[in-house]
C-alpha cells in the first residue's frame, strides 16, 4: 500500500492506496520518491477550478522505476 493527498468535497487528506502494477505491455510503474503539488492542484484546493468530487493531488513527481511492460523498450527498471 502507499499513500496520496486527496482532495474530497473540499477537505485535504492522506489516504492509503493499493500499488500499482503493470496492467498492459505498454506500462510502466514508478516508484515515487518526490512529489509536489502544482498551481493548478492549488485552484482545485481553494475551489477556482471545478474538478470532481474526488481527485488525488500531486502530479509533479521523481521517482525510480520499478517495474517495465514487456513492450518498453527505451526505460528499465532502476532508471531514475
Amino acid at each position: 500500500m502507499n499513500n496520496a493527498v486527496q482532495l474530497f468535497e473540499g477537505n485535504l487528506s492522506v489516504i492509503t492506496r493499493p500499488v500499482p502494477h503493470i496492467q498492459s505491455a505498454q506500462d510502466v510503474v514508478i516508484k515515487i520518491t518526490n512529489s509536489g503539488i502544482s498551481g493548478t492542484d492549488l485552484k482545485l484546493v481553494d475551489g477556482t477550478l471545478p474538478c470532481a468530487k474526488s481527485v488525488i493531488l500531486g502530479h509533479e513527481i521523481v521517482g525510480i522505476v520499478k517495474e517495465v511492460g514487456s513492450a518498453v523498450r527505451h526505460i528499465a527498471v532502476g532508471d531514475r
